[in-house]
């Protein structure tokens, strides 16, 4: 099995494993018309700064859900921010396995049925198998809410990632893949009996500014 591009093709690139042809990306034309509320948190100082506000929080009878292991307080609620922060907590995991792979992390987020988050996953356990795992990682510059008349919750995210390599045991490179910036992605939700899970990743670079 070889080594994708990670998130990248599909614009998250986060540490270098493939999305490239996944049906679950598509481009910007095709992306839902909508209203967007930014929670809006960078992870550099230099990062844009949010420009609108957030939306009212979606309420559950459920409202706290134990999740899957490690997923934070804050991302185990079935509101706005809590959907916000289990994608922040989701694109974490991305970043953390392909700088320490370890199988199980990823598909434990996500939907069975998201062929992005199992081509991710996949990624994963190659790296394992080949004792192999990445240099960098993505950095979030923007996320937020986008309104739309589909279930579940749509969160978008603008991230920038650095030039990554696949790096070998004895630190020697294998490959690389360039630097790319503003790079949208959406992220698509679903909330279940044990939390939210993401169930599709798309394409949308309409989002940069």
């Amino acid at each position: 099995m070889s080594i994708r591009p990670h998130l990248t093709a599909l614009a998250l690139a986060t540490s270098v494993t493939a999305v490239a042809g996944c049906s679950g990306s598509s481009d910007a034309g095709s992306s839902p018309t909508s209203t967007t509320t930014a929670d809006a948190s960078t992870s550099t100082a230099s990062a844009p700064p949010p420009t609108t506000t957030v939306s009212p929080p979606a309420t559950s009878s459920t409202g706290t859900a134990a999740g899957a292991p490690g997923v934070p307080e804050p991302a185990r609620q079935h509101t706005t921010p809590g959907a916000i922060a289990f994608t922040k907590h989701y694109i974490d995991n991305v970043n953390k396995t392909g700088l320490h792979p370890k199988i199980g992390v990823l598909e434990a987020l996500a939907a069975p049925t998201c062929k992005t988050c199992n081509n991710l996953a996949d990624s994963v356990t190659t790296l394992v198998s080949s004792k192999q795992h990445y240099s960098a990682e993505v950095e979030i510059i923007r996320s937020a809410h986008r309104v739309t008349g589909e279930p579940g919750m749509v969160i978008e995210v603008l991230v920038d990632q650095p030039e990554i390599s696949v790096l070998n045991q004895n630190g020697s490179t294998s490959r690389s893949v360039p630097s790319t910036i503003n790079s949208g992605l959406v992220f698509f939700l679903d909330w279940t009996k044990a939390g939210w899970r993401v169930h599709e990743i798309k394409i949308d670079n309409s989002q940069a500014s």
